[in-house]
């Protein structure tokens, strides 16, 4: 993850807008990689990185996600964080469908195979998957039934 021993980035991905979503002027469209725009306004913002509504969870899975595995395989405490507004597109991102894989289980994936690719290096992996929601921390790789 470069040469810091921090490093924080925030990328924003703009789903496709929904048809009742389509005459808001609240409704947001990517300018180009680095900047998103309110439609009907002057106003912009710019992140580390935009996905448009036609990249898939691959995109930014390889463009986002993937470093931090490798921080993490090396030793780095890492974090990949998914927030934003109800319908705003985090399940699908994190989760993935069907038809498409989410950035959840392509860490998994690639997390298992950079550990076994190194197999001089013994490892000791801990996990946390929660929510928050309305203020509520929700374990989500607990019992249900347990709490």
């Amino acid at each position: 993850m470069g040469d810091s021993a921090e490093n924080i980035k925030v990328v924003v991905r703009v789903r496709s807008l929904i048809a009742r979503e389509k005459d808001q002027l609240k409704a947001f469209t990517t300018q180009d990689a680095t900047d998103i725009v309110q439609k009907n306004t002057s106003k912009s913002w710019t992140f580390d990185r935009v996905y448009s509504q036609l990249e898939n969870n691959r995109t930014v899975y390889i463009d986002t996600a993937s470093d931090i595995i490798e921080s993490t395989v090396s030793g780095f405490n890492t974090t990949i964080f998914a927030y934003g507004q109800t319908s705003s597109g985090k399940t699908h991102t994190m989760h993935g469908s069907q038809e498409e894989i989410g950035l959840v289980g392509m860490a998994v994936e690639h997390l298992f195979y950079a550990v076994e690719m190194t197999p001089d290096r013994r490892f000791l992996m801990q996990v946390s998957y929660i929510e928050i929601y309305n203020e509520t921390v929700i374990d989500l790789l607990s019992d249900p039934e347990s709490l």
